[in-house]
């Protein structure tokens, strides 16, 4: 949590947090309006210094907001709240309601490493068109089914792939295309 000055200064300030989970009023909306549920956590909190990463690690993977009040210079009650999407890498499905889901866990990578990232949608039955290409060239082509879940995919990065290659999702669902891409780059040594 930073505070700073109508200048842009940081100032020390204390407060109080409050974190909530929210839920969807329409799970399957776009982009979806959300209500306040239960509170999940509270405390008190020193601008400048970080929130114990405890605090997060025991809430589920989900959507979150964090209220947060404080006095000003004056005394003047200071208020201001922040949405946050909570995950784990090991999630079995995206944390909410989306058609795409993508974690860039490692794209830029040095000949001999491996890239990785997770791909998901929350959508049942939707066979993904999952490609791998080098310049014009087609390096894989494999076709998978998802079924509300995440899977991670690793690519070992090769010499031939020069300065990258670029890995593409694609599917057709409820009559729209869904076409993500991911450069994964070569990393040059320092």
């Amino acid at each position: 949590v930073q505070a700073q000055l109508l200048n842009g200064e940081k100032t020390n300030t204390k407060g109080y947090y409050r974190i909530v989970s929210l839920n969807a009023k329409d799970a399957k909306a776009i982009n979806p309006e959300y209500k306040e549920g239960d509170q999940v956590a509270s405390g008190e909190f020193i601008a400048g210094q970080p929130l114990s990463s405890e605090l997060f690690r025991n809430l589920p993977s989900g959507i979150y907001r964090i209220q947060l009040e404080a006095k000003d210079s004056k005394g003047r009650d200071i208020k201001n709240e922040q949405d946050f999407l909570l995950y784990g890498k090991e999630d079995k499905r995206p944390p909410v309601f989306t058609r795409e889901w993508l974690v860039e866990e490692k794209i830029s990578c040095m000949v001999g490493e491996t890239a990785e990232w997770v791909y998901g949608t929350s959508f049942e039955e939707a066979y993904v068109l999952y490609e791998v290409y080098n310049k014009n060239r087609l390096i894989l082509r494999q076709r998978i089914q998802l079924n509300n879940e995440n899977k991670t995919f690793k690519l070992p990065f090769k010499e031939e792939y020069g300065d990258g290659v670029m890995a593409s999702f694609t599917f057709l669902k409820e009559n729209e295309l869904y076409v993500t891409q991911i450069p994964v780059t070569r990393k040059q040594p320092d």
